[in-house]
């Protein structure tokens, strides 16, 4: 069997090493799985927990409303996402592309007669006109600006999309890779240099791009005093802040951690 054959193929794999009958095979994979099993799959499920299993627990008259859901979900696959995922994985951008074309062209053709007959199984009415107006809507209409915006950009003199190389040579997915962090880890006293460094070790550069920053917070308010001449209240606030950025050009990645207090001591006119 190919899936057991054939691995997904790699960024900068060796031609030899993914062949074009690999190629048409996992495409034959993913066509198969988002046309063939996953819309009916689904409805499956659909039938059985939603139609069946849990049908106590639910309102009565929006049953139906539930298994139409899952039926509409379930016959547009995610596309937007499997750049992101191929990325991370550090997939071959040149199969994701077609897999992903390939996938919205058949759903352009396909979305509205599968939902269509699922729905019809399901004994819920759907009219033709509202499904051709939502591939029209969501999937006809984004290609069509997609493209008068890529041809403006061209026209403009702009490029479209990047180039996919080694990580040394090439800024690929949401962080470039040709940053400099050699400076990232290590932070000097102010002062220290009297360049034009912004704090972190001379000579070296920090260039990381936020992939992650989160926050936690929580304090208090609390009034000393509350009545007919005014209120006085104080209160106090801590922070916890992590920013993480994408690694650069050696593979060096950049972590920064911020605790913060905040003190408050105020009085209300009456």
């Amino acid at each position: 069997m190919c899936i057991r054959e054939t691995a997904v193929p790699l960024r900068g794999q060796a031609p030899e090493a993914f062949r074009a009958t690999d190629f048409t095979c996992l495409i034959a994979v993913t066509v198969g799985i988002n046309w063939l099993v996953k819309p009916f799959s689904m409805a499956l499920l659909g039938w059985l927990f939603i139609g069946w299993l849990f049908r106590p627990f639910l309102p009565a008259g929006q049953i139906d409303s539930y298994i139409a859901g899952l039926i509409i979900l379930a016959a547009a696959p995610c596309t937007a996402m499997v750049f992101v995922w191929s990325n991370l994985t550090d997939g071959d951008p040149n199969f994701t592309l077609s897999q992903v074309a390939l996938n919205d062209t058949i759903m352009v053709f396909a979305f509205a007669p599968i939902v269509g007959l699922l729905l019809g199984l399901s004994s819920i009415a759907v009219p033709w006109q509202t499904l051709f107006l939502s591939v029209v809507l969501y999937i006809v209409v984004p290609v069509v600006a997609a493209q008068l915006w890529r041809r403006s950009l061209l026209a403009a003199g702009g490029s479209w999309g990047g180039h996919w190389g080694t990580p040394s040579q090439a800024a690929v997915g949401y962080g470039s890779r040709t940053l400099s962090n050699s400076g990232c880890t290590s932070i000097t006293a102010p002062g220290y240099n009297t360049g034009s460094s912004t704090g972190f070790l001379p000579g070296g550069s920090c260039g990381a791009q936020n992939r992650d920053i989160q926050e936690y917070t929580a304090g208090y308010w609390y009034d000393f005093y509350k009545g007919d001449h005014g209120r006085f209240r104080q209160s106090i606030q801590y922070s916890y802040t992590a920013r993480e950025g994408w690694s650069g050009a050696s593979g060096i990645g950049a972590k920064g951690i911020d605790n913060m207090f905040w003190t408050s001591l105020r009085y209300y006119l009456p």
